[in-house]
């Protein structure tokens, strides 16, 4: 039975999106739990759910384990698809689940913000320096949530994690920069980022 029928939060994606859309994937199983992390890992751990959001728009469309196609179709269809470590993460969870994304235009913010910078920050950083927007959620509340997959806990993080991608893309595009702090020394300063 289609996953979106037995989960009434799920919404059916457009036939064709447009444009620019943010994802964020969240696994069945914690990564660690499968082995070493790298990517072949990852394919293991399993599709619990995706949250895609239009930038043009502002749409959402939610995704559940049984709708990896539908997922891929949206993926495809778009112009470009941004993630924050989607290359090494979510496009490995979505290729172990029998998901087809090879002809899928991404940018990685993550890597390429490490390119740029030779420096990693992850995403509630980068939303902490820039948006003044402070994360509490613990890894072992993160480990605990998908360990239970709680579906709803997992979808409103992967939604809040779309927004946080969205506005730090905007905030580069706007200024051509994002406010970053120094592994050693903890000061923080404006770098200069290009998508």
């Amino acid at each position: 039975m289609n996953n979106m029928l037995k989960h009434p939060n799920l919404v059916k994606p457009a036939k064709k999106p447009q444009g620019i859309m943010f994802l964020d994937v969240f696994p069945v199983r914690w990564p660690s739990d499968t082995g070493p992390i790298e990517p072949k890992t990852f394919r293991r751990c399993g599709f619990g759910g995706a949250v895609i959001m239009d930038l043009k728009t502002g749409l959402f469309n939610l995704f559940g384990p049984d709708d990896v196609r539908l997922l891929c179709k949206s993926l495809r269809a778009a112009k470009r698809v941004i993630g924050y470590n989607c290359l090494n993460f979510d496009r490995f969870i979505i290729i172990g689940a029998g998901g087809r994304v090879n002809a899928v235009h991404w940018l990685d913010m993550y890597e390429s913000i490490l390119k740029q910078t030779r420096n990693s920050h992850s995403l509630s950083q980068l939303a902490e320096y820039n948006l003044r927007l402070k994360s509490d959620i613990a890894l072992e509340e993160h480990w605990k949530q998908v360990r239970n997959q709680n579906a709803v806990w997992l979808l409103e993080k992967a939604v809040n994690g779309v927004i946080m991608m969205a506005r730090i893309y905007n905030l580069v595009k706007e200024q051509g920069c994002l406010v970053m702090q120094h592994r050693i020394t903890r000061k923080q300063s404006s770098v200069k980022i290009s998508w």
